[in-house]
């Protein structure tokens, strides 16, 4: 199972690579317009998201959204082998290069992320519409959300990072929702809010 997620892994990426810097604009736009408007965006209070790297979909506008709102945002720091912490910020000046050479907090940040009403915004290489998810293969996030599963869950990607079936397996977290510049693809087992 391992090798065809290695398979899907490289051909999403690949195809997410070859989108075209003004499609991505485009298409990033419209992700972030779902995002803000989404229901499960103006529940939250507290706003866990990644930081965009490379060809992912950019987070900045989500960021801004959530400051203008007054919801707390934090971001991911790299805190061993496949452990990871989300730590408050108030501002993208409190970042810098860190694991992997992603923008994370500066130091040892001391504002430790663990509140209620949480949505966490991941990445991922592949999604399918049962809210799979293939990452980048270091078990991050799965780890972070066994230890969360009451907090809830949307993943960003360009529709071509979209497949039919991901091989899950026992250790993954599915996402609630996957936004794409197409719409929004559900996971039958999503909880309304409460």
């Amino acid at each position: 199972m391992t090798e065809k997620k290695e398979q899907i892994r490289k051909q999403a990426l690949a195809q997410r690579g070859r989108i075209s810097e003004n499609m991505r604009r485009e298409y990033s736009r419209k992700i972030a317009e779902q995002v803000i408007s989404h229901p499960l965006f103006l529940w939250a209070e507290e706003i866990y998201c990644y930081v965009s790297h490379g060809t992912e979909v950019p987070t900045n506008e989500i960021f801004s959204a959530a400051w203008r709102c007054g919801k707390k945002t934090a971001v991911p720091k790299v805190q061993g082998a496949h452990d990871m912490g989300f730590y408050f910020i108030r501002s993208m000046k409190e970042l810098a290069p860190g694991c992997w050479n992603i923008l994370e907090p500066v130091g040892k940040p001391e504002t430790l992320a663990e509140g209620k009403k949480v949505l966490v915004i991941l990445p991922g290489a592949a999604f399918d519409k049962c809210g799979n998810r293939i990452g980048y293969g270091k078990g991050y996030y799965d780890t972070y959300l066994k230890k969360h599963p009451e907090y809830r869950r949307i993943g960003l990607a360009f529709s071509t990072q979209c497949v039919k079936t991901i091989p899950a397996e026992s250790h993954d977290v599915p996402v609630e929702f996957v936004v794409t510049e197409r719409g929004i693809l559900c996971q039958s087992n999503y909880q309304e809010i409460l």
